[in-house]
């Protein structure tokens, strides 16, 4: 009996980039068509977008190549193997080998659906144009608005990837917004060109997304968290473009024939943050009133303050706010406050109790029931602020939890403690951890509310009434 022949794995090149989220998608998109139709033996190495041309294809005995390629040698290297490969970066230094990325159409089209269904009617984009693929972006957002019926401005970015002069740059962004007609939905070709927009917006002091909403592309998660607010971004689907390109890859491999024109596939949708996740407020005093809360939220701004700034009353305020949020100030404020990550909220309440309770349900009692960040409510809010010490837990963050056992288990030494004074301060119960706060000199005490936390973000939102 003959003994049973071994076929050996194929040996797959990646020559994909490992530094971006998006690139990280399309690695676990062919890892899944490998789990399910391999096995392969692939050979990845860590790359990034200046990483060296790879040589060593020269010599490597391999049978495919997934390649995304940055300059015309790495193209020619991929060429001369001969072998099988597919290309999932650009069409410009594709070779003649099969694409598999991105439709570049829906990318535009989204971003002009996203703004005008939140009421936007001025249009901007910041574009760059060394690759085509950002070009079809933006071309198809402009022809998107246009059939709207509204044209759009277009800033071109003359250097994309490194700013020689940062100063320069962002008092070029800041004049050319200043210019344009507001509330305007501009769309970033990049994630990297909407951080660079939004960094303009908070240096100009101009209000996001009230007056200049941002939505930027490929979703790279660490660009879009590290605004503030948070950018939103379209969000590709990676994974199903690795899964395709090593499909069609397969294919090759075993000798079929490749498809002619370019595989592209749609991206997932728009990540909603905070640079577009609003509606255009058509009212002055709402807009403005948003604004200043976006601003106070983390700093102890409450309801009477900002009635007083914007010169109107409470009731007018509140009716107002209502009518183009459905939400009251009460409740925009420490909404805000948990949306920029605060590590503590504290409330006041009227401590209503019985009947009071049961049939005038507060904002304080509804907040707690869905917060998402540690909180504490105090009948005597100002005096809470002054008196209440943190010891917040050194060289780490505080995990977003809800308001139950598992947020007093997360954060055991900020909730416990501040519960513990605010019980001695408020109730004469002189307890052990209150005598050490009397004792402590003014300089070695950790931190007071409504100050920002050494190295944290905390307020005081408004009392509840």
């Amino acid at each position: 009996m003959p003994a049973p022949v071994h076929r050996r794995a194929p040996r797959v090149a990646l020559l994909i980039e490992t530094t971006r989220t998006y690139t990280r998608e399309l690695l676990a998109g062919v890892r899944s068509y490998v789990a399910a139709h391999g096995p392969w033996s692939t050979y990845l190495e860590l790359r990034a977008l200046d990483s060296s041309p790879p040589t060593w294809l020269k010599d490597w005995d391999g049978d495919g190549i997934l390649t995304r390629t940055f300059s015309a040698e790495t193209s020619r290297l991929v060429s001369a193997t001969g072998l099988p490969a597919v290309e999932l970066r650009s069409t410009h230094f594709a070779g003649g080998r099969p694409f598999v990325g991105c439709d570049n159409e829906d990318i535009g089209r989204m971003v002009a659906e996203h703004f005008y269904e939140r009421g936007f009617r001025h249009f901007a984009a910041y574009s760059q144009r060394n690759e085509q693929f950002f070009v079809e972006r933006v071309a198809n957002f402009k022809k998107v608005v246009r059939s709207y019926g509204h044209r759009c401005l277009e800033l071109p970015e003359d250097h994309p990837e490194r700013v020689p002069d940062w100063e320069q740059s962002q008092a070029r962004l800041i004049q050319w917004i200043a210019q344009l007609p507001k509330p305007v939905g501009i769309f970033a070709s990049t994630d990297q060109l909407g951080v660079r927009l939004l960094e303009a917006c908070q240096t100009a002091g101009v209000a996001v997304p009230e007056e200049v909403a941002v939505v930027g592309a490929e979703n790279e998660e660490t660009l879009c968290s590290f605004t503030t607010p948070p950018l939103s971004s379209v969000r590709f689907d990676g994974h199903a473009v690795g899964f395709a390109a090593a499909e069609l890859l397969d294919r090759l491999m075993r000798g079929k024939s490749a498809r002619t024109k370019p595989v592209l596939l749609a991206p997932k949708g728009i990540e909603v943050r905070g640079s577009s996740g609003e509606r255009v407020l058509r009212d002055r005093l709402v807009a403005r009133a948003v604004a200043l809360i976006r601003e106070g939220a983390t700093r102890g701004l409450d309801v009477n303050e900002l009635a007083a700034k914007l010169g109107a009353s409470r009731s007018t305020l509140d009716r107002r706010m209502k009518a183009a949020l459905k939400r009251s100030p009460k409740e925009e404020i420490p909404r805000v406050a948990a949306e920029r990550e605060a590590d503590l909220v504290v409330m006041g309440t009227h401590g209503r109790r019985g009947l009071a309770q049961r049939h005038r349900r507060g904002v304080a009692r509804d907040r707690c029931s869905c917060a998402i960040r540690p909180t504490i409510v105090a009948r005597r809010l100002q005096r809470a602020a002054r008196h209440l010490v943190l010891d917040p837990l050194p060289g780490s963050r505080l995990r977003p939890a809800r308001h139950d056992d598992r947020c007093r288990a997360a954060v055991p030494r900020t909730a416990a403690r501040g519960r513990t004074f605010l019980r001695a301060r408020f109730h004469g119960r002189r307890t052990e951890a209150a005598q050490r706060h009397r004792t402590l000199q003014p300089e070695d005490r950790q931190g007071h509310l409504p100050e920002t936390l050494p190295g944290r973000r905390g307020f005081v939102p408004s009392r509840d009434a």
